[in-house]
């Protein structure tokens, strides 16, 4: 209790130094304790309480990095006990990542690596590849270090370490200089979906997109999984487009709205997954140039398959706009796969915008064209043949009864461009089958009873059975 007692006087005593240091009479300000003094305190503490108070750390760390602007001077074992003592490798430590910045720091002040002479620095439980990058287009090295605190991983694994993170160095001597950068930070507790590290970074190129003569560095992030049990869980990731402005680097992939709000134009949402690494499943990138200008234009790709199980692919382009000094959004454009499915899709779309000709036209298709099928890998359906086998069965039951709503739909859509021949010997194929649901009987009994010459009485039997069994659908 004493130590306790101590530490929070310490801590006390520090917050009034920054309100004292406003008034006029210095005579009655408290001692500033140095950093060595402070550190001892708080490794004392936390020995006594296990590492196990973190309000109470949070508040250190803070303080700490206010205070002592050279922290880092402290050395790295020592600062490393600290980092042990609190537990800040474990559990949701907001701080964890400036900490270990920090230790990264202490230790190349002391050993003084030459950074251009190596592609490897690892100490304690630090593992950090060296990428050597040219960021400013000076002829000179900076660094990116690839940094993984408390095992080696391999970025596309689920992290679940205590950081994995990019840090951007330059190197003077035998002074290091960390260049901030917008990337965040990964690994156990580094904030989205189940805090087990979800996420990461993964360097994709490194090299001029924009004509500026500048490299661009351009790094995959995937934030991990976002949402709750109501609202759905999703992916959300972006592509940083990171370029050297006046020490720091910059996205030139970010916008502002009419309102301020900043925002990525590669921002994308995925199906949510568990543990997963930086690359996204379903979205890709090509640099390309498709204009007249001598920028990259950026084409991001994403792959969709929907309800009706069409696969669909969105290109969403982005043009390089040299006054507004950043990538712009300029068009998405969507394309089908040529399955049954997506001709059902597309002939659903014409039936609610009331175009049944052009309805007709995809449903008539799609009963000429192949449906969806899994594409197992061969020797993922070889080792898990019965999972194979029962997958392969429940599709072809959602298949067949999607295959019987929509010939229902197109009955439906004969009856109301009046081509009743077309319509009747396709409802007498259909009343023949075995319905799939209960609702798709209903629907089937409805266009029987109604004169397939009468469009009103049809349309309004349909309607009735959706009205009055909505509980189906």
């Amino acid at each position: 209790m004493k130590t306790r007692a101590l530490l929070l006087t310490v801590i006390f005593a520090l917050l009034i130094v920054s309100v004292s240091a406003q008034e006029p009479t210095p005579e009655y300000r408290l001692r500033v304790p140095t950093v060595e003094e402070y550190l001892n305190q708080v490794i004392e503490i936390a020995t006594e309480n296990d590492g196990d108070n973190l309000g109470l750390y949070s508040t250190v760390t803070t303080i700490l990095f206010n205070h002592f602007p050279e922290l880092y001077k402290a050395g790295f074992d020592r600062l490393l006990e600290a980092y042990n003592r609190m537990n800040i490798g474990s559990g949701q430590f907001w701080q964890r990542r400036e900490w270990v910045n920090l230790l990264i720091l202490a230790w190349l002040s002391e050993n003084q690596p030459d950074l251009n002479a190596v592609d490897r620095l690892d100490f304690a439980d630090f593992y950090i590849g060296v990428i050597h990058r040219d960021l400013d287009g000076d002829g000179q090295n900076e660094f990116v270090l690839d940094v993984m605190k408390g095992a080696p991983v391999d970025r596309h694994e689920c992290p679940s370490i205590d950081v994995v993170e990019y840090l951007a160095v330059e190197q003077t001597g035998n002074e290091y200089t960390f260049i901030n950068n917008p990337l965040g930070w990964y690994g156990r507790g580094s904030g989205g979906g189940s805090h087990l590290g979800e996420g990461g970074q993964q360097e994709l190129r490194f090299e001029d997109v924009n004509g500026d003569s500048l490299p661009e560095w351009i790094v995959a992030e995937n934030n991990g999984v976002l949402g709750g049990p109501d609202a759905g869980y999703a992916n959300h990731g972006q592509l940083y487009i990171l370029n050297y402005r006046d020490g720091q680097l910059v996205d030139l992939a970010r916008n502002a709205d009419s309102r301020g709000n900043v925002y990525s134009v590669t921002d994308y949402y995925e199906d949510s997954g568990w543990c997963l690494g930086p690359i996204p499943r379903t979205v890709s990138w090509e640099f390309s140039n498709i204009d007249f200008d001598p920028a990259l234009e950026i084409l991001q790709y994403q792959d969709y398959r929907d309800n009706w199980y069409c696969e669909s692919r969105s290109t969403q382009t982005l043009d390089w706009n040299p006054e507004a000094d950043q990538y712009q959004y300029l068009h998405t454009d969507q394309s089908f796969a040529d399955t049954r499915n997506c001709a059902h899709r597309l002939a659903e779309e014409a039936m609610w915008a009331g175009n049944y000709t052009k309805a007709i036209e995809q449903y008539e298709r799609a009963l000429t064209l192949e449906p969806y099928r899994y594409n197992f890998p061969e020797n993922y359906a070889t080792e898990h043949a019965d999972y194979v086998a029962q997958e392969n069965e429940r599709l072809h039951h959602i298949l067949t009864r999607l295959d019987q709503y929509l010939r229902a739909r197109l009955i439906l859509a004969y009856v109301l461009t009046g081509q009743p021949d077309q319509a009747q010997p396709l409802l007498n194929e259909l009343s023949a089958e075995k319905m799939e649901t209960q609702l798709i009987g209903y629907f089937v009994d409805a266009l029987k009873s109604a004169p397939v010459n009468n469009s009103l009485q049809t349309c309004l039997a349909a309607y009735d059975v959706f009205t009055q069994h909505f509980f189906y659908a």
